[in-house]
């Protein structure tokens, strides 16, 4: 207010002078003095005294010589020639990045001014309090203040009688712009024209009775409405277009509330939730469970910022009770609290719930009393016992030493409390990871436990392996609180029952393995086996021991290759087939030569002088693995390796046109591939005038399963088949070994037709007459089972091209 004073004394004195026909020097806010500032972005600026720069003489150049330059010896960075003085713009284009001195330098380089950015920021300031508000609410009984920190202040420092183009704008809820504000002297002062002349300004120079009044009045009404104000300073002088940043503060509501985050708000028993009371900033009010119960209810959570539990005990509700006597009976004091709303008129307040809170609808209230009137406002919330649930992955039937993930949800509480029952179990329960012990009711340290997510899930995963429990059916419990199975009717719980059962080995592998085919044996471990599962072999001359691995879904497969089995003796062979069980490690192993036990004490000897070999070593280990000490399971198989071998069984004779089937056995395993070649035994060489008539073809077939000997068959069209002796012969694809068999086509006899019937021509077959001397195209010689040389060549030729052509593909 001195200021603005002083402002009119000065033109009242102008005016005065020039009355008296004096005249004086006057400046204006464009003009700048001699090694005055600039700033970018101002127009129309009279530099005249810069440019002189102490002397008589106006230069028209302009340099700058950089953060730290010496304008005596360093040549300038940038120059400006043809300078205007009387009309001077400070580019941002020149200027930006050149803040600092400038020189005249079209002469001896002389400091002329100084360039600078514009710089102006606001706060809102609480006179009462001296406190910076910016961004908070404040009570209505609130006088306020703006502090304004900028560099400006150097433009009205150019002519402090000017008016200088300095605002601050205020802008209400609604986006009314104010241009003064209602003080608490009862005169509105402006925001306008602002004679900030100092780096640091205050509107109302922080005096109570300039500064804004937010509880002013007219015509009986409030002028501001509660809500949030939006304040910013503008410089537009010199056409620099100053916008400072938007800051806010509230005017505070008289309203009291208290809320909870939603409508008809429900919380599970266990659980914790948060109200938020808004009011009057930095005020008192009293908060409270308004019920009279007995039981527990919600309880006002402890050590939480400017909330006092159990202060105000003596306080008279709008009730006309004693808060202490408005509030449950269990314990009074947890119910009830003073509490102090922050600057902006807010607080939020936690309270908890407990397994022992009553499942209710409970009414929360806060209020408080001034000059002999109530504000008070209420919630309710809903408490309710919590549901649970459990499963496991899988069907629910598991083996001994499986990992059974369990997992559901919970809405009681944060943690989940775990226990199982079933045959010699406690009845009460027993922890899942020492079922033999039993868990104690109220002590969660007995009981396996885990902790609820955010989304309310759990998960649990229970090793069977090792912990003293036997095959049966079991029932798992979740309970939300560390209750046993004979105290669970006050809290909520879930169960789930599954089959135990003991790991089962199963293996299976062909009879009959020939050498230099496969053997591949097959099986299931009944469950996962890191160790995988142990194969054992032993026959003549020969004794092994390797691991196949166990796949996710139970199974192994064991493979002895063609190599090995290529060298086998022919005989009988044992297999022992070895599961590790719950210890998952094998506690009969090979060690070097010696098959021993888990202590590493030998057992028996495999390789080298004085081992046992085939039937002997198999039922030594066998009887190892029995000893009662170990709890390995086997199963064990049996196979015998021979020679390759291929039978074609008979073939009686046909006529051509009839199907032809060959059919054999073997003891190849099944998949294998044999090469059927038919050739009829007149084919030969012949001269070239001869004929050289024969029929026959080849095919591939595949082993099939049978009964003792695997099986194999094959059909071919025999038309255009001549009358002839013929040579059947099967040979492995892959593994060396073939056999030959012979069958006649005949020629078909009809029947003589009686008449009158219509019975259908019977066909006789005719042996035909062999030739006591040998045609020109025919060897001379008797056939026999055997094919003949020009068929053995023939039969060789068609092998050879359908074993190319079976291998190729």
């Amino acid at each position: 207010m001195e200021r603005l004073l002083m402002k009119y004394f000065v033109a009242l004195a102008a005016v005065l002078i020039a009355l008296c026909g004096v005249s004086v020097v006057t400046a204006d806010l464009n003009t700048v003095p001699w090694k005055g500032t600039v700033f970018i972005g101002e127009e129309g600026l009279d530099i005249t005294a810069p440019m002189q720069a102490g002397s008589n003489i106006t230069h028209t150049t302009l340099s700058y010589f950089g953060s730290g330059g010496d304008p005596a010896v360093d040549a300038p960075e940038y120059t400006l020639t043809g300078v205007n003085a009387g009309n001077f713009y400070v580019s941002p284009s020149i200027f930006e990045g050149r803040t600092g001195a400038w020189y005249v330098t079209d002469g001896t380089p002389t400091l002329a001014l100084y360039a600078e950015s514009t710089s102006a920021s606001i706060r809102v300031w609480n006179i009462e309090t001296q406190s910076d508000v910016t961004g908070k609410s404040v009570p209505r009984d609130t006088v306020l203040d703006f502090k304004i920190d900028t560099n400006l202040y150097q433009i009205q420092q150019r002519d402090t009688s000017a008016d200088f183009d300095f605002d601050i704008e205020v802008r209400n809820p609604d986006g009314t712009t104010y241009d003064r504000l209602a003080t608490q002297s009862g005169l509105d002062q402006s925001l306008e024209n602002l004679p900030v002349d100092s780096s640091l300004y205050y509107w109302a120079s922080q005096s109570p009775a300039f500064g804004w009044a937010l509880n002013a009045e007219a015509y009986g009404d409030r002028i501001y409405e509660t809500g949030e104000y939006r304040v910013k300073v503008t410089c537009d002088q010199n056409n620099l277009n100053v916008d400072s940043v938007e800051r806010t503060v509230t005017i505070a509501s008289e309203t009291l509330k208290i809320e909870t985050p939603s409508d008809e708000f429900r919380v599970t028993r266990g659980s914790s939730f948060t109200v938020t009371i808004t009011g009057q900033p930095n005020t008192y009010y009293y908060l409270f469970v308004d019920s009279t119960q007995t039981k527990p209810a919600p309880i006002i959570a402890l050590n939480q910022k400017n909330v006092e539990r159990g202060i105000g005990g003596d306080y008279i509700t709008e009730d006309g009770k004693r808060l202490d006597n408005s509030v449950p009976k269990d314990v009074p004091s947890r119910y009830y609290a003073r509490v102090k709303l922050d600057s902006n008129g807010e607080l939020a307040v936690g309270f908890q719930t407990t397994k022992d809170t009553d499942d209710k609808r409970y009414t929360l209230r806060v209020e408080t009393k001034i000059g002999g009137a109530y504000k008070s406002d209420e919630t309710t919330v809903s408490v309710s016992e919590g549901t649970v649930t459990l499963g496991a992955e899988g069907s629910g039937t598991y083996y001994m030493g499986d990992q059974i993930k369990l997992s559901g949800t919970s809405t009681e509480g944060n943690t989940i409390y775990l226990f199982v029952t079933g045959p010699n179990l406690p009845s009460v329960g027993g922890k899942l990871t020492d079922p033999s012990v039993a868990v104690s009711n109220g002590n969660d340290a007995t009981f396996n436990s885990a902790d609820l997510d955010e989304d309310d899930e759990y998960d649990f995963t229970w090793r069977t392996e090792n912990i003293g429990i036997d095959s049966g059916t079991y029932t798992i419990y979740a309970v939300s609180t560390p209750n046993d199975k004979n105290h669970l009717a006050d809290t909520a719980y879930a169960t789930f029952s599954l089959s135990l059962r003991k790991p089962y080995l199963s293996a299976q592998s062909e009879s009959y393995v020939a050498n230099g085919d496969k053997l591949i044996i097959t099986g299931s471990a009944g469950t996962e086996v890191s160790e995988g599962i142990a194969i054992w072999i032993f026959g003549k001359n020969y004794a092994t021991r390797d691991i196949a691995e166990v796949n996710s879904d139970t199974t192994f497969k064991y493979e002895l290759d063609r190599g090995v089995t290529q060298d086998l003796a022919s005989g009988q062979y044992y297999v022992v087939v070895q599961h590790p069980m719950y210890n998952n490690q094998f506690d009969v192993t090979l060690d070097g030569n010696y098959v021993v036990d888990q202590r590493g004490d030998d057992i028996f000897k495999i390789h080298g002088s004085g081992s046992l070999m085939g039937s002997d070593a198999a039922y030594a280990l066998v009887d190892a693995i029995n000893d009662a000490d170990i709890d390995d399971i086997y199963t064990n198989l049996q196979f015998f390796v021979d020679a390759p071998t291929i039978t074609i069984h008979k073939i009686d004779p046909i006529v051509p046109g009839e199907t032809l089937t060959i059919t054999g056995e073997t003891n190849l395993r099944v998949g294998n591939e044999l090469l059927i070649e038919v050739l009829s035994s007149t084919f030969g060489p012949t001269k070239k005038t001869q004929t050289g008539e024969f029929a026959g073809g080849s095919k591939s077939v595949k082993v099939v399963q049978g009964t003792s000997l695997n099986t194999f068959s094959v059909e071919f069209d025999t038309a255009g088949y001549i009358v002839d002796e013929y040579i059947v012969q099967a040979t492995g694809v892959v593994t060396d070994v073939s056999t030959a068999r012979s069958f006649d086509v005949v020629a078909a006899t009809p029947t003589p037709t009686v008449t009158p019937t219509t019975t259908k021509p019977a066909t006789t077959y005719v042996t035909p007459t062999r030739p006591t001397t040998a045609p020109t195209t025919k060897p001379t010689t008797t056939p026999t089972e055997s094919p003949g040389f020009g068929a053995v060549i023939a039969l060789a030729g068609l092998g050879a091209v359908a074993y190319l052509t079976v291998r190729k593909n």
